[in-house]
């Protein structure tokens, strides 16, 4: 919106220099009086409008916890090979119908 704004008003320098050399006509010298007597109503100010307490930072207690690798390693294949033999020994697990 701003950009906008700054276009027009570039828009409105342009129309109206070119306007006061080349034909000298009033009308468009009156809207260009208008438009600078409106221009900064309406663009937005940007400058700082007082000043912001800034927050105290924390105290932070020092950690005393370990790094832990948490990345799931895949298990070797003897392992996997161990763990299936066992499955297989072992059955499967059903339940008693009667409890």
């Amino acid at each position: 919106m701003v950009v906008l704004l700054n276009l027009l008003w570039v828009a409105i320098l342009v129309v109206a220099a070119l306007s006061y050399w080349k034909w000298r006509k009033t009308w468009i010298i009156v809207v260009t009086a208008i438009a600078l007597l409106i221009y900064p109503m309406v663009q937005p100010s940007y400058m700082p409008k007082g000043q912001v307490k800034r927050s105290s930072v924390p105290a932070f207690e020092q950690s005393h916890s370990e790094i832990q690798d948490r990345l799931l390693k895949p298990p070797s294949g003897e392992e996997m090979d161990a763990k299936r033999e066992q499955m297989i020994k072992d059955g499967l697990p059903f339940k008693d119908p009667t409890k």
